[in-house]
């Protein structure tokens, strides 16, 4: 009968007296971690603010960490598959009937618009990986500032 001290009966049903009782905070407190808070808070302030400042420091990021692989001239074997896809598609193959793969078609469509945008679609596929990336990130902090 011990587990049942921590419950009461309420109407039908057992209603725990611990949830009840408990107090969760809704956003817990850190204070180690003050400065750190006050920064986030005017990044995403200014942010808000400016939303050209945002994509801009966003660009940077983006293409730091993708530039060093814009040297090889091949792509993964992913990469080409789904290039071989997107042109296949281009010229007028069905997705999933023709050519297979397991992937949503969005990644085929992308890499089936650097092969028809770009005269070297393996160029075309960093291109609009870097477009890609950049606004996926764009689209991933705008709902971040909007949640907050």
């Amino acid at each position: 009968m011990g587990f049942l001290n921590n419950y009461e009966l309420d109407g039908s049903r057992a209603v725990s007296r611990v949830a009840a009782d408990a107090r969760i905070p809704s956003r817990p407190q850190m204070p180690h971690l003050g400065a750190a808070r006050s920064f986030q808070d005017a990044l995403f302030s200014s942010f808000s603010q400016s939303p050209f400042l945002m994509l801009l420091i966003l660009a940077l990021g983006v293409i730091c960490i993708r530039l060093p692989f814009f040297d090889y001239s091949v792509l993964s074997a992913d990469e080409s598959v789904y290039l071989m896809i997107g042109a296949g598609m281009r010229n007028g193959l069905t997705p999933y009937v023709d050519i297979v793969d397991r992937k949503p078609i969005g990644i085929f469509l992308i890499f089936g618009a650097s092969d028809f945008l770009f005269k070297d679609p393996i160029i075309g596929v960093f291109i609009i990986g870097v477009l890609s990336t950049l606004m996926a990130s764009w689209l991933l902090a705008r709902i971040g500032i909007t949640a907050s």
